[in-house]
This record gives C-alpha cells, sequence and structure tokens, in this order.
C-alpha cells in the first residue's frame, strides 16, 4: 500500500509483512536511553519487594472456612461486634434465645417476621435489626449468629429482594446474603440485586453447612420413612438417607420443614402442608440445628452431608460502610 511504501522510503518498516503501527509499538523500547529503561526496571523492583514484605499476619485470613473473612486488620472485626453488642446491652433480653426475635408478622403458613418485643426508651440504644431470607432458624440466620454474636434482631424474610428492600427503607440495619456455594455454585439472584440496590458490601463470612436429622422429641430412628426439606438439601444428604432406606420428598425450605412438624405436633394448620404420607411419627427434617431448636425438635444426627466442603459465602450488605466502626487510621480492605 501507499503507507507501506512510506514506510519503506524513510526506512522505517525493514518487511512489507509487519503492519506499520504494530512495528512502531514493538520497536518502541529500542528508542529508549538506556538510563531511562533500567530506572524503571529498579523501581519496579523495588515496589514489588515492598509490596511482598508488608506482612500479611496484619490482616484477617481470606477465605477461613467458618469464619470472618473479611480482610480487615486484627481485632478490627471484635470492634464492630462490640459497637453492636452495646447497642443492644440494654435490651440484651431481646436475643437470648431463638424465640425471642420472633413476632406476629406472619410469613409463609404462619411463620414469623423479628421485630423488637419491646420499644426501647429514647435514652436507650437502637438495636441493629438484620435481614436473611428465609423462616426463622434458617441457616442465613445461623451464619447471621456466627458473623455478628447473638445480641443482634434476626429479621426473617420471604425472598432476596425484600431482604434488600428492607435495608434500603431503613426497616434494617443490614442484609446477610448468600452469594455462593461450594457446590451449587453462585447464586445469580443476588448479584442482580447488589447491582439494583444502592448497598455496601460490610463484610463477608463463609459458612460451613452441616445438615442435622431432626425429628419429634424422643422418636426412634427406625421409625423415620421420610425425610423433608429443600431439594438442594435432600441432595446433599442422598447416601445417608439411601443407606437407611429414608425416602426424600422435597419441601419450599430447610426451616420451613422443620416447622411443619412442629406444627403439626401442635395441631396447627400449617402442619397440614406435609407432603402426603408424612406425619410426625414418620418424618424427619433436614435442616440446621438452629432450627430444632427453634421448633423444638431433636437432633438424631449432625454433620449427615455426603461432602463436608459444603461451604456458603455471605455478604453483610448495608447502606454504610464498614468504616464508620472503625479508626479512620486503621488500614483494611475487603477481599
Amino acid at each position: 500500500s501507499n503507507l507501506q511504501q512510506h514506510y519503506l522510503s524513510i526506512g522505517s518498516l525493514p518487511s512489507i509483512g509487519r503492519p506499520p503501527l504494530l512495528f512502531d509499538m514493538m520497536d518502541f523500547h529500542r528508542r529508549l536511553p538506556l538510563g531511562l529503561v533500567l530506572t524503571v526496571l529498579v523501581a519496579s523492583i523495588v515496589t514489588t519487594h515492598h509490596v511482598q514484605a508488608e506482612s500479611p499476619s496484619r490482616y484477617l485470613p481470606s477465605r477461613t472456612k467458618g469464619s470472618n473473612s473479611i480482610l480487615l486488620p486484627k481485632g478490627a472485626l471484635s470492634e464492630i461486634r462490640s459497637v453492636i453488642e452495646s447497642s443492644t446491652s440494654q435490651s440484651s433480653d431481646l436475643s437470648s434465645s431463638s424465640s425471642s426475635i420472633i413476632s406476629s408478622n406472619p410469613l409463609r403458613g404462619g411463620a414469623t417476621q423479628s421485630s423488637s418485643p419491646a420499644t426501647p426508651s429514647s435514652s436507650a440504644p437502637k438495636p441493629i435489626r438484620v435481614a436473611f431470607q428465609g423462616e426463622a432458624g434458617a441457616y442465613s440466620e445461623k451464619s447471621l449468629r456466627e458473623l455478628l454474636g447473638p445480641n443482634v434482631i434476626a429479621v426473617p424474610r420471604p425472598n432476596f429482594e425484600s431482604c434488600y428492600r428492607a435495608v434500603a427503607s431503613k426497616e434494617c440495619d443490614y442484609a446477610l446474603m448468600p452469594i455462593e456455594n461450594s457446590l451449587g455454585g453462585s447464586i445469580h439472584e443476588n448479584y442482580d440485586l447488589m447491582l439494583r440496590y444502592d448497598l455496601t458490601i460490610v463484610a463477608e463470612h463463609d459458612f460451613r453447612v452441616r445438615h442435622c436429622l431432626l425429628t419429634k422429641p424422643g422418636m426412634d430412628v427406625k421409625n423415620i420413612k421420610y425425610a423433608i426439606s429443600h431439594s438442594q438439601a435432600l441432595s446433599q444428604c442422598d447416601n445417608y438417607l439411601r443407606a437407611r432406606g429414608i425416602t426424600p420428598l422435597a419441601t419450599y425450605d430447610t426451616a420451613g420443614s422443620a416447622k411443619m412438624i412442629s406444627s403439626a405436633l401442635r395441631g396447627d394448620a400449617f402442619g397440614r402442608e406435609m407432603p402426603e404420607g408424612c406425619t410426625p411419627d414418620n418424618t424427619a427434617a433436614i435442616a440446621s440445628d438452629l432450627a430444632g431448636q427453634t421448633f423444638g425438635l431433636e437432633c438424631k444426627q449432625e454433620g449427615i452431608e455426603d461432602d463436608d466442603s459444603n461451604f456458603t459465602r455471605f455478604l453483610l450488605l448495608g447502606r454504610r460502610g464498614v468504616a464508620q466502626h472503625l479508626n479512620k487510621k486503621i488500614p483494611c480492605k475487603t477481599s
């Protein structure tokens, strides 16, 4: 082409087959002074050494199984917890047991939505309220308790978006949302909702999922014919159930299955939503141990999942960042 002929005429293009722009970019370093090249190289080595020399022990380890994994300086999480706990010190009875977080706002089948049982006085700090998806006793609530401790008010919500709305509307201070599972993969709905709602990631938590076999108190395990739970939980306990000849029956929720058995024992209407043929005398629920405590069921065996590498990563979302709880001089970053 004419452009190639031009470059050939000025001696800048030794080969017709090489594009002129590509040649200029590849040959650029040859035109730099040697001193400048050496200066840039030494500076990059010094910078890399400085970054690598910074002790990683200053930060909490990322992806720690079953523990908080936000990359904050050691002690920073305890500062956050102390702020939350001190704000509820005058209302400690609110979270002394799972039953104390339940109020009269119904979810599915009479499930309840938590709120403060008593209106604090004007001088008392406002209790921290954290929304999560599912029934009381769900794995999300258990993860919430592991991350933030007992002195928070857990607010169950029927779906993911209602958790985001609760924080955005200032009904709740935070929401703890599952973002990915080591076996099931990413939870895409929550990624989409994070783009839709202007909330900030405050912390993250890797939660070890341990499935429990829950029955009515005093029941003999040999009498269990059916196991009810969410379909994903049932599939994760498939080998355990097959070995014992227990038939899995899917329901809408893990903790909700425990609630069904508890409601049937009390004669409540929600107990009639149990699958056909299931009764409290022949049926167990697969859920968390917290669900068993919440609904008065007995845990016959814990850790019945087939794969012990079942972890769910949760994000704590709020309207403001974590800096409100930390000294500005403390270095911190999220993973």
